[in-house]
């Protein structure tokens, strides 16, 4: 079911976006035939753009091999190479379910493709001059604002997806930048901003045209400069005081992790990456009790301690 999800996705997208669709390769990683699609796609790259695809896998093409299977949804548009968009609609993840999962992956990885910010430009040249790690976590940030500020707009318009499920997305964001200090996949205040636009844009009335233009100008107002990023990831970073974040998925949500955030929230600009963060992570928690994971379930917080009490009024403030 989810299969087919994916390939009416697929083939609407072509169809609103001939132009920028057109050659794209499609892979489904939970079909039989994507390894040997994928393995084609590569072997098919001139040996300067396989080398970019493979940097970040230590050259080594079995690496490669193995991530593409790990992902939710990645892309690549190279010079000189057909665009691939692949999907794994087998894996549930932020929904309990599959088929949401894949709406939602699928839309955001067209927009990827369809927007003009969907692709970090340094992506786009061939230059023997390596871009630098500020132009990179720059770049690669308005690619996801974009890949999800398209998403927003064009599931509701096509209704693959509800207003309810994109908060969803949105808190599930905010957890999983906290806790991996993935920066660049900051995207929930396009996001909010996009939901909250559904009361009073019809969506259902956009051209597919118009809802990449919505992303792309949505991405534009909420974009962030390198030194933005950095300041952002160190301050989320030493809320977990070196130790790995992952320890609170085997060992229970500890209070300290909490407290460290509370202070980024107090000492952060509330607008700042980090301060919106801080603020949409602590309400989580004092809200529900417990944290939204990436691949189902939840974190119980403990908030009936005398520091989630005083902390609660400076939230609603």
């Amino acid at each position: 079911m989810t299969a087919a999800r994916f390939k009416r996705a697929i083939r609407r997208a072509r169809e609103d976006f001939r132009e920028a669709m057109a050659g794209t390769l499609a892979i489904d990683t939970a079909q039989f035939e994507a390894p040997g699609l994928l393995r084609g796609w590569l072997g098919a790259l001139k040996p300067s753009t396989r080398e970019l695809v493979l940097e970040d896998h230590d050259g080594d093409e079995e690496k490669w091999f193995a991530s593409m299977f790990e992902e939710n949804g990645i892309g690549y548009r190279l010079p000189g190479a057909p665009p691939l968009l692949v999907v794994n609609t087998d894996e549930p993840y932020i929904f309990e379910d599959s088929a949401r999962s894949t709406e939602y992956t699928a839309a955001h990885e067209v927009g990827h493709h369809v927007t003009d910010n969907g692709i970090p430009s340094y992506q786009l040249q061939e230059s023997p001059i390596p871009p630098s790690e500020q132009i990179i976590a720059e770049q690669d940030h308005l690619a996801e604002l974009a890949a999800d500020g398209f998403a927003v707009p064009y599931a509701l318009k096509n209704r693959a997806l509800k207003k309810p499920d994109f908060k969803r997305i949105a808190d599930v964001n905010a957890v999983e930048v906290w806790m991996t200090t993935d920066i660049t996949h900051l995207t929930f205040p396009v996001i909010d901003e996009l939901v909250v636009n559904a009361a009073r844009v019809d969506y259902a009335a956009l051209s597919p045209a118009g809802a990449a233009d919505l992303a792309d100008a949505c991405a534009e107002r909420h974009r962030r400069d390198a030194d933005e990023i950095a300041v952002a990831w160190a301050a989320l970073k030493l809320t977990f005081m070196g130790e790995d974040p992952e320890r609170m998925l085997r060992t229970g949500a500890r209070q300290p992790y909490f407290e460290n955030l509370a202070d980024v929230f107090r000492t952060a600009d509330r607008e700042s990456l980090e301060g919106r963060v801080a603020a949409r992570v602590l309400r989580l928690a004092l809200d529900n009790g417990a944290l939204p994971l990436m691949y189902g379930g939840s974190l119980p917080v403990r908030t009936d301690t005398k520091f989630w009490r005083s902390l609660r009024p400076e939230l609603a403030r």
